[in-house]
């Protein structure tokens, strides 16, 4: 059953935060994070152990920056920084990544249309919206993906 005019004008944008592993990101995390950051409600950057400014510039952004270190676990920084996430949906950015207008676009749809008991929807370039409710899930690599 579809909604009626009413339901959609006075639906609240989904909340969602962005969530980025970082290691020595210093030259591209500024283009990274201008590039989304006003259309996310929290940013959430979890640090490997940078030894150049990535922890300084990423502090202009967010005051959830943490410190993490793990040896023997890939997945173990992303369930941190997925721990540390407060509102509904999650998005995760790859160090590097910079958003398109397209992509951005198909984000504000996204945010309108999803319902509250969605726990993953799919957008563009291999990226996905994980629901916070349903779980720490590992993001795809989109570089791993497209070599198979």
């Amino acid at each position: 059953m579809g909604k009626d005019i009413h339901q959609l004008i006075y639906k609240p944008l989904t909340k969602v935060s962005l969530c980025m592993i970082t290691l020595d990101a210093e030259l591209t995390l500024s283009r990274s994070l201008d590039s989304i950051i006003d259309e996310v409600d929290e940013v959430i950057i979890v640090d490997l152990g940078s030894t150049d400014k990535t922890v300084e510039i990423a502090s202009n952004y967010t005051p959830h920056v943490f410190h993490f270190s793990s040896q023997h676990d890939d997945e173990a920084p992303y369930r941190y920084a997925f721990e540390q996430a407060t509102v509904p949906y999650v998005l995760w950015m790859e160090q590097g990544q910079v958003y398109t207008n397209k992509y951005i676009k198909n984000l504000w749809s996204l945010k309108f249309m999803l319902e509250e008991d969605q726990d993953m929807m799919a957008m563009i370039d291999d990226t996905f919206l994980f629901r916070r409710a349903a779980g720490f899930q590992m993001p795809a690599s989109p570089k791993e993906e497209r070599t198979h």
